[in-house]
């Protein structure tokens, strides 16, 4: 098997060896307290029986199993990166001593069952002495567990491979430059350019010159530059359509302030009552009023995976699930972390093909099977492959409009 086939193997049975791997720890560390215990316990000459060592150190593990869930839950609700480590860590602290008072509660009580079973009365001792001991084994039990996951997850990530978006390339067309602004190294019409090198670039374009010498009916124009006012000539070329513009400036001083001024745009002012010619009417119009157009949808993401990189094509994602700072892109059972929010990630899809059906999973509406009720008014959506994947009821209304 290939390493790929040992992943897709590992990850459709992930929850299985997950669960399997937690008991495994938990259960053989508690044998092996008991063995040690159990033999100090005999050096010390106590009158303590092997099944009351047993007792305590299954207790305590099987209330940790219990409770791996909650603390994996609580590292996705409140994740412990850098960012927000400052924040999230005594939230995490506080939760670590809730999780104490919980194991302490359940152990000892399974601790009385097996005493009771046994003819015999378990005493904890002093409450208050006892709950301050166990708290303090507890949150370094807590932060064992934090450290074990949040490892494990980095391992499989790698394993996986990480997404991340591509990087658009720049255009290469340049930027127009309005009006006002210096102009470029080399324009003609640069002040820095004395007449002579002014003389060799209209030598170097006879047919524009001679272009220019026939026109209509000119009309000036008001264009308010750089706080001054300059006059343009529009003349329209006999045999053509373009306007040719010959800018000057002149001493004529903007509006005062508080006196109506001209359109931002441009204002026309003829200087005689002609008519001026179409194809110049059209160049001294308004610009037109472009609605916004959206940037294109990606087609394909960049997965990072133990040193090698491949692409990912939008249209593979089955489902998206959003786990803390990151969502997880779901893909033939592989499942490839992005950096992003499910809000974020949820603009760049086509509406038309992925549906929000909880505050945490989006998934593709040709994939989804069957809409499976619950008694509580939410759903499970069973997917083509298998998976099933919770439906909350502020999303369900509009999944079925959306099927139908």
């Amino acid at each position: 098997m290939t390493q790929d086939d040992w992943l897709r193997f590992y990850l459709r049975r992930r929850t299985a060896f997950e669960w399997t791997a937690w008991i495994t720890v938990l259960l053989g560390s508690a044998l092996a307290n008991t063995i040690t215990v159990h033999l100090d316990v005999q050096r010390a000459r106590l009158a303590v029986e092997w099944w009351e060592v047993a007792s305590w150190e299954f207790s305590s593990a099987l209330m940790w199993i219990l409770l791996v869930p909650w603390i994996v839950r609580a590292m996705d609700a409140k994740p412990l990166r850098w960012g927000r480590l400052r924040r999230h860590l005594p939230w995490h602290l506080l939760f670590s001593l809730a999780c104490s008072l919980v194991h302490v509660l359940g152990m000892v009580a399974l601790r009385k069952l097996v005493y009771a079973a046994q003819g015999f009365s378990y005493d904890f001792g002093p409450w208050a002495r006892e709950l301050s001991y166990e708290a303090l084994k507890d949150v370094r039990s807590y932060a064992f567990i934090v450290t074990v996951a949040g490892a494990y997850r980095l391992l499989l990530w790698r394993w996986q491979g990480e997404a991340s978006w591509l990087a658009e390339a720049p255009s290469a067309a340049p930027a127009p430059r309005p009006l006002g602004v210096a102009n470029a190294p080399g324009d003609p019409a640069d002040p820095s350019l004395d007449a002579a090198q002014r003389g060799e670039y209209h030598q170097q374009a006879p047919d524009m010159a001679m272009a220019c010498t026939s026109i209509t009916a000119p009309v000036e124009h008001h264009v308010p530059v750089s706080g001054d006012s300059v006059v343009g000539t529009v003349a329209t070329v006999e045999g053509g359509s373009h306007p040719h513009l010959t800018v000057a400036p002149t001493s004529e001083a903007l509006p005062a302030e508080g006196a109506p001024s001209e359109p931002s745009w441009l204002s026309t002012r003829p200087a005689t009552p002609i008519d001026a010619d179409a194809d110049a009417d059209a160049a001294l119009s308004p610009p037109p009023v472009r609605s916004a157009v959206k940037p294109p949808r990606p087609e394909r993401l960049l997965v990072k995976k133990l040193g090698k990189e491949f692409l990912l094509p939008m249209a593979e994602i089955e489902w998206v699930q959003a786990c803390g700072n990151y969502i997880n892109l779901h893909r033939q059972h592989h499942d490839y972390p992005l950096r992003s929010t499910l809000s974020a990630f949820e603009q760049t899809l086509d509406p038309d093909e992925f549906v929000r059906v909880h505050r945490s999973y989006l998934v593709r509406l040709r994939l989804i099977e069957a809409i499976e009720p619950t008694e509580a008014g939410d759903a499970h959506l069973r997917l083509r492959d298998g998976s099933r994947l919770p439906c909350s009821r502020t999303y369900l209304d509009r999944l079925r409009q959306q099927l139908t």
